[in-house]
């Protein structure tokens, strides 16, 4: 670095060393230490020296460094753009990727439509062609369309033939009956209840109550709204083979199609049916079951007294008229052995779904009994020990409960609901069980 020329001479004799052969020469003006002002003047003296040198230099290299510095900017911008371009190609290449998997899976899968559409059409024709011989069957020359008709036609005429033989069936019973005070005509008993026969007292002219009328297809009618024969069974075999065993014979009054028979029959219990409906009588025997075909006291009146097991009946109390079921209860605690048990089941009428569904929908019901009047009944007649049993209670129509986080309220909704369930919607049928004194 170049001193000025007015500092270069001082500095020079400051600075500069004394030679070593030579002696100092003493300096007649005395020496003082340099004050901060002369100091701050040499700095500034230096700086604008140095900075006068230094700014060409700088001058020059700060524009350079700003070219580098845009080149290098201009280099980034470049790479981001170059970088995203790349990502855009690869988002596009897997697009195209997928579109193409895509499309195979929808080829594929328009393929196995038309080859299912292929075979349903196929299916289709051949439904077709049968209901076309269906059709042709039923109503040869008209097809298919008027086969409905034709079997409107044939089931009306199958009912009006089953009306004339109901009648015909009835006028021949009522010409083979025997004049009063003769014995009834003979009937086979089966040799395994020889207790139960049909020959000991005159018949005796009762009313037949339990006959229905001519022109009412009560068999159609039980096969319709009463139920599965099968369910039937599983039921009668639940609820009262236990009640029944040890009990024989036993004697189902109003059998109808013989379900508890069929389950006596399996348990090895003597039983016999008696049903005064011919259809009925005549379904049940041809299942080789021994039916009576005649009414309850007619029956019982020939039996004698103390012969008896166990007097069963399955919704048949509801069909008598107050004399005949008075009789009816009198008749069977004379004729049950002592320990004899007396098993009936009918509606419940105190449950109120049942007078305004099941009851009023058959027409020759006479009278609901109330579960209290009928243990009334059973207890004038002598009988004791008489239980109640409640079954099938209608809980598809039962009010929900009330939800617990409710608290008290909840109790009280729930408490109110269950009384209405129990008078509304409660048990639909009741058994009463009476039995005999031992003595």
């Amino acid at each position: 670095m170049t001193l000025p020329p007015e500092l270069r001479s001082d500095a020079t004799q400051v600075l500069r060393p004394a030679a070593a052969d030579q002696q100092p020469v003493a300096d007649p003006r005395p020496v003082t230490a340099p004050t901060p002002t002369a100091r701050q003047s040499i700095k500034r003296r230096v700086r604008s020296s140095v900075g006068r040198v230094a700014r060409p230099a700088l001058n020059k290299i700060g524009p350079v460094i700003e070219r580098a510095q845009r080149g290098t900017e201009t280099q980034r911008h470049a790479l981001d753009a170059a970088n995203r371009r790349i990502d855009e190609l690869e988002r596009r290449l897997f697009d195209q990727a997928g579109q193409r998997v895509d499309l195979a899976l929808m080829q594929q899968r328009l393929e196995s439509n038309e080859i299912n559409q292929t075979l349903q059409k196929a299916d289709f024709g051949d439904v077709l062609r049968r209901f076309e011989a269906l059709g042709a069957a039923i109503a040869p020359g008209a097809g298919i369309d008027a086969a409905a008709v034709r079997l409107a036609e044939q089931r009306e005429q199958l009912h009006s033939l089953d009306r004339r033989l109901r009648v015909l069936d009835s006028r021949v019973n009522t010409a083979l009956v025997a004049p009063q005070g003769a014995p009834p005509l003979p009937t086979a008993a089966p040799a395994a209840t020889p207790a139960v026969t049909t020959s000991v007292e005159p018949a005796v002219a009762a009313p037949d109550v339990e006959k229905h009328s001519a022109g009412f297809d009560y068999v159609g009618f039980e096969g319709r709204f009463r139920g599965e024969p099968d369910e039937i069974l599983r039921v009668q075999r639940e609820r009262y083979i236990p009640i029944l065993t040890g009990h024989g014979p036993v004697v189902d009054i109003g059998c109808g199609r013989g379900e508890l028979l069929d389950a006596l029959r399996e348990a090895g219990i003597d039983g016999i049916g008696v049903e005064p409906e011919p259809g009925m009588a005549a379904e049940a025997r041809a299942r080789g079951l021994v039916v009576e075909q005649t009414d309850a006291l007619g029956f019982l009146r020939a039996q004698e007294p103390d012969s008896l097991g166990a007097v069963f009946s399955a919704h048949v109390l509801e069909h008598l008229e107050l004399d005949y079921l008075l009789e009816f209860i009198q008749l069977s605690l004379s004729r049950l052995r002592p320990g004899g048990v007396f098993v009936a089941e009918t509606p419940n009428p105190a449950s109120l779904i049942v007078l305004g569904n099941s009851y009023i929908l058959d027409p020759t019901h006479v009278w609901p009994l109330h579960p209290s009047l009928t243990s009334f009944l059973c207890e004038s007649a002598g009988f004791r020990d008489i239980h109640l049993a409640f079954h099938a209670p209608a809980t598809g129509y039962h009010l929900p409960k009330a939800e617990p986080q409710l608290g008290d309220l909840a109790r009280v909704v729930n408490e109110g609901f269950s009384r209405l369930n129990d008078v509304l919607f409660g048990p639909q049928d009741y058994t009463i069980v009476a039995t005999k004194a031992a003595s």
